[in-house]
């Protein structure tokens, strides 16, 4: 992998960590949150800290030859036990026993991070391999326990994390399932990299060279892992927002029967509609106002005879109350559109809307699924198109075309 790729892979945690950031900063408290931001943090410093030109300056700042590596692998152990804590933490549970489970990981962890400081102390790795250090020393005295140390730690969080996301993801809703989901494939990709560089390793030790697979698999395996891993810790946040934005575009399609009939007969005036870039939830309330304000306006009318008995026959047809109510409205608005075109207002006790008996002043049913059911009915059921014809017949009656 060049050295955009390295680059590249570490965008995924960082835009991860931009957005749970303002989250963490309002609720500064929140473990869980404090743990995702730094597993975010330390994935994308794994990757620019492991790109050849940035090892290249920290061996050079340092003045000590290979030390970036003891880096990336201090920095890759640290990450694998972020992860098991903040699965510990996201698992839940009595306060006492996530404390027990997470301080177990950090000594757990903290101990193959001196340990890797020990070994690198001890061994010897005088010659700079930014690309194959692996590889390069996987037959040398401490320098090749400390490679397979740090292997063995990441290749056991990784597997930790798979089964233990596994065991939750079936007591999860939907989208936080999809989170852990995503997790499990970032386990099976941070255990392929492990594989493929303890392959390599043994091949050397072996006599054989399948260093490849250090230098140009592994790699790339831990860059889709760690994109997939940022997704995974986004849809839990994300998704619910997705859903809504689907369903209010849904209920905003729905509703153009509606709108189409109750503006039948304004062909010469200027509807104001919110733009197609519009939050989906702004668009539709917007829709609903404008509904809402046709509605009154064709108040005067309306006939409550037609709505009376629309949902008569709707029920006598086998409709559910609710179908029967959303039908009645809707041969109720039909009509009235008829006579608004035929100018043909109706005579109330009380000004009363197309919806219900209530005053014009009335709000309009809560929710807008209301109106989505009233849109349905304008095109589908029978007792509408009966309303509507009959409303004609009427004004074809009186001598109005």
């Amino acid at each position: 992998m060049n050295t955009t790729g390295y680059f590249a892979a570490a965008i995924a945690p960082t835009l991860a960590l931009a957005i749970k950031l303002p989250a963490l900063i309002r609720n500064w408290h929140s473990i869980l949150l404090r743990c995702v931001c730094t597993l975010m943090a330390l994935a994308a410093a794994v990757f620019i800290c492991a790109a050849p030109p940035i090892i290249r300056v920290i061996n050079t700042t340092t003045g000590v030859p290979n030390s970036s590596a003891l880096l990336v692998y201090c920095l890759m152990t640290a990450f694998s036990a972020s992860c098991l804590v903040l699965l510990v933490h996201w698992r839940g549970g009595p306060p006492a026993r996530v404390r027990r489970s997470s301080r177990r990981w950090i000594v757990a962890y903290t101990a193959v991070v001196l340990a890797l400081c020990t070994l690198f102390i001890l061994g010897d790795a005088p010659v700079e391999r930014p690309r194959d250090f692996d590889t390069y020393y996987a037959s040398e005295p401490f320098i090749r326990e400390m490679i397979v140390l740090y292997l063995l730690a990441h290749a056991a969080a990784a597997v930790a994390m798979a089964v233990l996301c596994c065991r939750w993801m079936r007591h999860l809703p939907a989208w936080h399932r999809a989170g852990l989901l995503c997790q499990v494939g970032t386990a099976a990709g941070l255990l392929s990299y492990d594989v493929a560089k303890l392959i390599a390793v043994f091949a050397r030790w072996t006599g054989y060279d399948r260093d490849y697979l250090s230098t140009y698999l592994a790699p790339p395996l831990a860059s889709m892992s760690s994109v997939i891993s940022s997704v995974g810790y986004i849809l839990p946040i994300a998704g619910p927002h997705l859903s809504s934005a689907r369903c209010h575009r849904r209920q905003y399609r729905s509703l153009t029967p509606l709108w189409r009939e109750v503006t039948a007969n304004t062909q010469g005036k200027k509807h104001t509609r919110p733009p197609r870039w519009a939050l989906p939830s702004t668009r539709l309330t917007e829709l609903e106002t404008a509904i809402a304000d046709r509605l009154l306006e064709l108040s005067p009318f309306g006939d409550p005879e037609v709505r009376t008995a629309a949902m008569q026959k709707a029920l006598e047809g086998g409709s559910t109350p609710q179908e029967a109510e959303a039908a009645a409205a809707a041969a109720a608005i039909a009509a009235a559109v008829v006579a608004e075109q035929a100018h043909q207002p109706h005579q109330h006790d009380a000004p009363r809307t197309l919806l219900g008996t209530g005053p014009v002043h009335r709000p309009l049913p809560a929710a807008h699924l209301d109106l989505v059911r009233i849109a349905e009915a304008l095109t589908g059921s029978p007792v509408v198109g009966e309303a509507r014809r009959r409303a004609r017949a009427e004004a074809a009656r009186q001598g109005v075309t």
